[in-house]
């Protein structure tokens, strides 16, 4: 395992102040411990569940994962239907990626088994011995019958005897799911990408806050000095955060001002309503799992409140 965390951050150069704000990853504590585990399991073809609430920069971390790790290949599980077959077209859009889109047709009538061989014989001989499988909820939370579902998760579970590793990312309704199965819960590492929450948290949250102001200046420094506004429309998720910066500077940007002010923040912030949500189904998710993992936090661990403190834009100060 690589000692210095820079290595894993290296970057191209995007040509101009927008795209390097937009492609930028900071080597926060959790991403990093995170991605150290994940690679972990990765290295030692040990499957793992990696779970997070939805906009905590899982797909990031999983492309910063595919890149430090060549013998891995990332599937984005297809949205199924109830009455659709969910392995069925998940291993048709894997081989048209392999392959292209030649043959898609041909194979939409070919039985599982067949499809799985394929895509197995293809991947090792492309040299790739993990399959990380991004947005797995989608092949297990769509499952509306208890029939189709335990038929999913047994599918699943022979996949464990397979010659390739396969690696489920998705949301706590996923991890949900997969504790309904002995084997699964048994067998895979669980990796939680966690919230900051709590004081120390927040803390760590205010020094990440400030190592994304240098790339808001456009001539004058960014209005950022409320580290309770971002942490609290945030949701401490630094994955919520970037977005949500990034359009602020957009706004800022076309509107020809010299610096981000708070208005644009309060402007792009995200909806309150689904900040609720998050709070209220996710993040709740979250501290259950954590303390049904063992993970003990400190007492103060909790989301911030939602005290809607956005204002109603009044346009450029």
């Amino acid at each position: 395992m690589l000692s210095d965390d820079s290595k894993f951050f290296q970057q191209d150069q995007p040509l101009n102040q927008t795209e390097v704000l937009r492609s930028l990853i900071v080597p926060h504590p959790l991403f990093t411990q995170t991605l150290h585990r994940f690679l972990n399991c990765l290295q030692s073809n040990r499957p793992a569940f990696l779970v997070g609430i939805p906009g905590c920069g899982l797909s990031t971390l999983v492309k910063q994962s595919e890149r430090l790790h060549i013998k891995s290949l990332t599937i984005e599980a297809p949205f199924a239907l109830p009455r659709e077959e969910n392995w069925h077209n998940f291993y048709l859009r894997s081989l048209s990626i392999l392959e292209g889109a030649e043959g898609y047709r041909s194979r939409k009538r070919q039985r599982l088994l067949e499809l799985e061989t394929e895509f197995t014989q293809k991947l090792l001989e492309q040299q790739k011995q993990c399959v990380i499988v991004d947005n797995a909820q989608h092949l297990f939370c769509g499952s509306f019958s208890p029939n189709k579902l335990y038929g999913n998760l047994s599918y699943f579970s022979s996949l464990l005897d397979s010659n390739v590793t396969y690696h489920l990312v998705g949301n706590y309704g996923l991890l949900e799911q997969i504790f309904k199965s002995e084997r699964l819960t048994r067998q895979m590492e669980v990796i939680q990408f966690p919230t900051y929450s709590g004081r120390q948290g927040f803390q760590k949250f205010r020094s990440i806050l400030k190592q994304f102001q240098p790339y808001l200046v456009i001539n004058e420094e960014p209005e950022m000095q409320d580290v309770d506004f971002f942490y609290e429309f945030s949701l401490g998720c630094i994955g919520i955060l970037q977005p949500w910066l990034l359009r602020a500077f957009l706004l800022a940007s076309n509107n020809n001002d010299s610096l981000v002010r708070r208005t644009y923040f309060e402007e792009t912030a995200p909806l309150t309503v689904r900040i609720r949500h998050l709070l209220d189904t996710d993040l709740r998710q979250e501290k259950q799992f954590r303390e049904l993992l063992g993970d003990n936090h400190s007492s103060d661990d909790e989301p911030p409140d939602l005290t809607t403190k956005k204002k109603p834009w009044k346009g450029p100060r």
